[in-house]
C-alpha cells in the first residue's frame, strides 16, 4: 500500500502546483455539494417539493450507501493523504479515507436524479457534478485517488441496484399501511447504526429519520 500511497501523494502534490486562494475556494465550495449539510437540504425539498414517493427511495438510497460507506471505512481503516504529508490539507475532513464518502454520494444521488428525469441534459449535469466534486477531494488533498476510485465504484454499484429495483421498491413502499411507513423510518436509520456507531453514521440516520418521520 505504501507504493500506492506515494503515487497517490505524488499526483496530489502534482495538482496542487497550480493551488491558491481562488482556486482552494472554488474547490472547496465544490466539495460542499458532497457534504451531508447539502444533502439535509436537497433530499428535503425532492421529497416535499417534487415527488413524495421519489424523494422517500432517494433518502432510503442515501441512507444506505451511507451506511455502507461508514461501515467500509472503518473495515479499511486507510489513512488520509493528510496523515502522511501534513502539508497536503487544504480543507478539512476526519474519519479514515477509503471509500471517499463524497464520491459516493454524489454518484449515487445524482446517478438516481438523472434516472427520475430521462433527460440527456440532466445526466451530462450529473456527471459532471459527480466528477467535479470527486476531484475536489483529490486537489484539496483529503483523498487520495484510489479512495476516490473506491467511492465511485460502490456508489456505481449501490445505483445499478437501485435501477434494478426501484419500481418494486417503490411499489412496494406505496402500498404499505402508514403505521408501517412510520416504523420503517424509524427502524431504518436504526438499523444501520449497528454496524458502526461512529458519528457519521450517527449525523446520516437523524437526518433520515428528520426527513421521513
Amino acid at each position: 500500500m505504501e507504493a500506492i500511497w506515494q503515487w497517490g501523494i505524488n499526483l496530489i502534490i502534482a495538482i496542487q502546483q497550480v493551488h491558491g486562494p481562488v482556486l482552494d475556494n472554488i474547490f472547496r465550495a465544490i466539495t460542499f455539494a458532497g457534504e451531508e449539510q447539502f444533502y439535509l437540504v436537497l433530499l428535503p425539498l425532492i421529497l416535499w417539493c417534487f415527488d413524495y414517493g421519489f424523494g422517500a427511495v432517494l433518502a432510503i438510497l442515501f441512507m444506505i450507501s451511507n451506511g455502507v460507506n461508514v461501515t467500509l471505512k472503518d473495515l479499511f481503516q486507510q489513512p488520509r493523504p493528510f496523515d502522511l504529508n501534513p502539508g497536503l490539507k487544504l480543507s478539512e475532513a476526519t474519519g479514515y479515507g477509503l471509500p471517499s464518502g463524497h464520491a459516493q454520494m454524489s454518484i449515487t444521488v445524482w446517478g438516481a436524479l438523472a434516472g427520475r428525469l430521462q433527460k440527456k441534459w440532466f445526466w451530462v449535469v450529473a456527471a459532471v457534478i459527480v466528477l467535479l466534486i470527486s476531484f475536489s477531494r483529490i486537489y484539496l488533498g483529503v483523498h487520495f485517488p484510489t479512495d476516490v476510485f473506491g467511492g465511485l465504484i460502490i456508489g456505481g454499484i449501490l445505483l445499478a441496484l437501485y435501477f434494478a429495483y426501484r419500481s418494486r421498491v417503490e411499489r412496494w413502499l406505496a402500498g404499505l399501511h402508514i403505521g408501517f411507513q412510520l416504523l420503517l423510518a424509524i427502524g431504518l436509520p436504526l438499523l444501520c447504526l449497528l454496524p458502526s456507531p461512529t458519528t457519521d453514521a450517527l449525523t446520516g440516520s437523524g437526518a433520515f429519520l428528520g426527513l421521513c418521520v
